[in-house]
This record gives structure tokens, sequence and C-alpha cells, in this order.
């Protein structure tokens, strides 16, 4: 006689992790980026005058509550960045 689990772990279900608000600003500034042809380097030239930026959102960095406010201006088409 077999005894099966209910839940083997291999076939366990786990939990999607919450999307976190650097996670979001990421996906929202990867898809400009890939909608406009516009290079990460250069994106992050135009708005902080840094091309590290979009690698650091990358790396999980969460930029200044300014620097957030200059990137959705950029994503909403508002010409208010460096």
């Amino acid at each position: 006689m077999h005894h099966f689990r209910s839940n083997p772990p291999s076939r366990a279900i786990k939990p999607r992790p919450a999307m976190t608000p650097a996670t979001r600003l990421l996906r929202e500034v990867e898809a400009h980026l890939e909608e406009t042809g516009t290079s990460p380097s250069t994106f992050g030239r135009q708005i902080i005058g840094s091309s590290r930026l979009v690698p650091s959102l990358r790396e999980g960095g969460m930029p200044t509550p300014a620097t957030i406010e200059r990137i959705r201006a950029a994503l909403s088409g508002e010409a208010n960045h460096a």
C-alpha cells in the first residue's frame, strides 16, 4: 500500500513575493526604455546626470523621493528632468 502526501514538497505552490515599490518603479522604467528605445545610461543621464541610475535600480536600490519624482515626470512625458 502506498502512502501519498497531500502536498509533496516538489509540487508545493510557493506564494509570489509582493511587488515592492522599487520593483514596480523598475518595471515602469524598463517598459519605458523598451517603448522609447532609450538606453539605460542615456535615461539615467537625462534624469540625474548619472549613467548608473538604471543599473542601481536593477540591483535593488531605491532612489531618493526627489529622484523618484524626476523619474515619474520623465515616464509621464513631462520635461522636468536634468
